[in-house]
């Protein structure tokens, strides 16, 4: 059985609370915090993480679930529970710098589809003439215009450059807040 949406969830992770199991907390673009994401690995056909290591787990990183879905956990609060790892992968860069390269990523691609100039992801600035476009020699997909716009942005692209193909194609997918079809309310209390 195939999606017949494809989605994707991303989130900064913002708290490790690994204790048996890796779990951490998550926040979006939209406001959403305290958001569980917990991997259960208990069975005995679970892969290890193939995109990802668990110690990149940490916070400030961005976590990638593709079909992630709201589970209701024992402890009566609703998360993501993630058995399927090969679908799961952890940019090693803050949401909003994820969020602004992939932008980027797709009106690239956008760009030369169109025939249009090659911008600098740093500056800006579009290529002419007398301005050439550098392409970054590791991920070939990021442009800069100069080596000092190039060492301004490598500070935060070192943690997506071998990741911007993947990025690219996240970029495509439809962007919605998680809400639209899970609700993170808050339980009634039990009487």
């Amino acid at each position: 059985l195939s999606p017949s949406r494809h989605w994707c969830f991303l989130g900064e992770i913002t708290e490790n609370q690994s204790f048996l199991r890796p779990r951490v907390l998550l926040k979006t673009r939209f406001g959403e915090t305290g958001i569980p994401l917990a991997f259960y690995l208990d069975s005995d056909t679970v892969e290890e993480p193939t995109q990802f290591s668990l110690d990149q787990l940490v916070v400030g990183n961005t976590l990638c679930v593709l079909y992630g879905e709201r589970k209701t956990f024992m402890d009566l609060t609703e998360g993501i529970r993630q058995e399927l790892l090969s679908t799961c992968w952890v940019f090693k860069a803050p949401l909003p710098y994820v969020i602004s390269e992939a932008a980027k990523l797709l009106q690239g691609a956008d760009n030369r589809a169109a025939g249009k100039p090659e911008v600098c992801f740093s500056c800006g600035a579009a290529a002419s003439p007398g301005k050439k476009i550098k392409t970054c020699g590791k991920c070939m997909l990021v442009k800069y215009c100069s080596v000092e716009c190039q060492r301004k942005e490598w500070c935060l692209h070192k943690g997506l450059c071998t990741d911007c193909e993947k990025l690219l194609r996240l970029a495509a997918l439809p962007r919605h807040p998680f809400t639209t079809w899970f609700s993170f309310g808050t339980l009634p209390p039990i009487p």
